[in-house]
């Protein structure tokens, strides 16, 4: 229940955050997609997006440091071994991702 109870802060925490950043890599995306992509207003986006990166950075690591007081056992890392939207993990012979045992992904 703590973990659920910090996870659900964490999410909460960052919303704001998190909706940014997507904003930011979706006009990024649509720019690209147009026939002259305006290059000042993508390297504009880009320094937009480098703080807020950082900010949620940040809060991931204070959510990892809370969450390993209350799990200590709980492995949680950075860079490999993230899960995809399948469920998987990038390493091999994983059975799958932990996050996802109770409630699968649809494939």
């Amino acid at each position: 229940d703590q973990l659920k109870a910090l996870h659900q802060k964490f999410v909460d925490d960052t919303l704001e955050t998190r909706t940014a950043i997507k904003n930011i890599h979706t006009e990024m995306r649509m720019i690209m997609e147009t026939s002259q992509p305006d290059r000042d207003r993508l390297v504009s986006l880009a320094e937009q997006l480098e703080p807020l990166s950082t900010e949620l950075g940040i809060k991931r690591i204070d959510f990892q440091l809370e969450t390993k007081k209350i799990a200590p056992d709980l492995k949680m890392g950075f860079g490999s071994g993230r899960c995809n939207r399948l469920g998987k993990t990038g390493s091999p012979g994983n059975e799958g991702c932990p996050r996802f045992q109770d409630n699968p992904p649809a494939e």
